[in-house]
């Protein structure tokens, strides 16, 4: 089920949603049980965003994962767009 932003009338999602424009890999390892993701995510908010990504796995199936970024990125950038 997707969910929705915006209303009819504001088709734009809101200000502070940092949509991604592009993912660069910089690394991904893994095995039967566990996947590991390192990205480089551009985003509207910022320009670069290192991220990493764990991912435990069971039978076949993302059961958890686990998100690692430097948020202070993003709130640099919020402050200074108000």
């Amino acid at each position: 089920m997707l969910a929705r932003v915006g209303t009819s009338r504001n088709r734009r999602p809101p200000r502070q949603l940092a949509l991604v424009r592009r993912n660069d890999l910089i690394a991904a390892f893994g095995n039967d049980e566990t996947a590991l993701l390192m990205y480089n995510p551009h985003t509207t908010l910022v320009q670069d965003a290192p991220s990493a990504e764990c991912f435990t796995v069971n039978d076949g199936r993302i059961v958890h994962s686990l998100l690692v970024f430097d948020r202070t990125r993003f709130d640099a950038a919020r402050r200074a767009a108000t």
